[in-house]
């Protein structure tokens, strides 16, 4: 009777071991490399909107999050613990308002005299948004295709022949 060799068993199965031991930092580091790329595809379509007199500062205002525990990238406007403050003024909200649009605001009346103080300005009950979230958007499923087809790249040199 003749006994089996099982030591490229043993290799192949510390080679498994190691790989799976890496795969969360390999993935982590992959959503990463997610959020950076789209973070910059966000900023360059706030560039190409027309936005000028707020582009900079709604630029910095556009930050990337990976979850805490590498399962996720996003890009979105900085919150109250970020700086970007809450209510109708904060970072997110005028975001949405330029990207999404929003309503004129309607001219003011006087209560006493039943007039209007001022005339109102507005053409049109509603500013079209500029877009630059929905732009990215579509750039953002190539750009995490490219990132998972090298993660598995990367996964698949961890394991070896």
């Amino acid at each position: 009777m003749t006994g089996i060799d099982l030591s490229g068993l043993d290799a192949l199965d510390g080679r498994f071991k190691k790989a799976l031991q890496e795969r969360p930092t390999l993935r982590r580091h992959m959503h990463e490399e997610v959020s950076a790329a789209i973070q910059e595809e966000l900023r360059q379509s706030i560039g190409r909107s027309g936005i000028i007199e707020r582009d900079r500062k709604l630029r910095g205002w556009q930050a990337r999050y990976v979850g805490s525990r590498g399962g996720y990238a996003a890009v979105r406007p900085i919150g109250q613990a970020d700086g970007g403050g809450t209510g109708s003024n904060s970072a997110g909200a005028i975001t949405n308002y330029l990207e999404s649009g929003h309503k004129v605001r309607p001219s003011k009346a006087s209560a006493t005299a039943g007039r209007k103080l001022r005339k109102s300005r507005a053409r049109q009950q509603h500013v079209s948004g500029y877009g630059f979230y929905a732009e990215t958007r579509n750039h953002a499923q190539r750009i995490a295709l490219d990132a998972a087809n090298s993660y598995a790249d990367a996964f698949a040199e961890r394991l070896g022949d």
